[in-house]
């Protein structure tokens, strides 16, 4: 933590998590779900509309995607198309969540991975935490992963603007300055 800047105001990745705050409440299910998708949608957005990538849209069809929410970044995207092929049009694909997982949901996340690449030997992978608390027990390390902004606690109710606000005053969010190395990875 020594060698991480506190998180401010104007960092991208705090605007991520109280653009989170705002999306959760228009998410249907249970919590975990709701901030899974709602950190899915955000990351998307700011994929997309800050740093031009060409992105899937969320409801696009990708038949052998299965039942895990994934971003799937294109080798060349057209916006009336809603349905691509893994083998042919996919370059890349994330595994977006909130914070990291327990032991099963990363061996899920890693099935699926392996999965995908016996459809296609080129695709790349990577996991995005948006926000993790640095003594988590069970870090994700599945090929390679992308922790944004580091918390030295656990975090109760990180989608409510409330706590997000009360965190950054009180000095307890950090930049990783991993969303500068996954932008880099995503433009290699």
């Amino acid at each position: 933590m020594d060698d991480m800047p506190i998180l401010a105001r104007e960092d991208e990745e705090f605007q991520m998590l109280l653009d989170v705050t705002k999306e959760f409440p228009r998410q249907s299910g249970s919590i975990p779900q709701k901030s899974g998708k709602a950190t899915m949608k955000v990351i998307r957005d700011h994929l997309v509309e800050n740093h031009h990538f060409r992105i899937a849209k969320l409801d696009a069809k990708i038949p052998e995607k299965g039942k895990m929410n994934l971003l799937f970044f294109l080798k060349t995207y057209t916006p009336t198309k809603l349905q691509y092929s893994l083998k042919d049009d996919v370059d890349t694909v994330l595994k977006i969540t909130n914070n990291a997982v327990g032991k099963a949901t990363s061996k899920k996340i890693g099935d699926k991975f392996d999965e995908l690449e016996q459809l296609n030997q080129k695709l790349r992978f990577a996991t995005v935490v948006l926000s993790e608390s640095i003594s988590y027990n069970y870090p994700i390390d599945i090929r390679e992963v992308f922790t944004l902004v580091a918390r030295k606690k656990r975090a109760h109710k990180l989608y409510l603007r409330e706590t997000v606000m009360k965190m950054l005053e009180e000095g307890e969010l950090w930049r990783t300055r991993e969303w500068e190395k996954l932008i880099d990875y995503l433009k290699k």
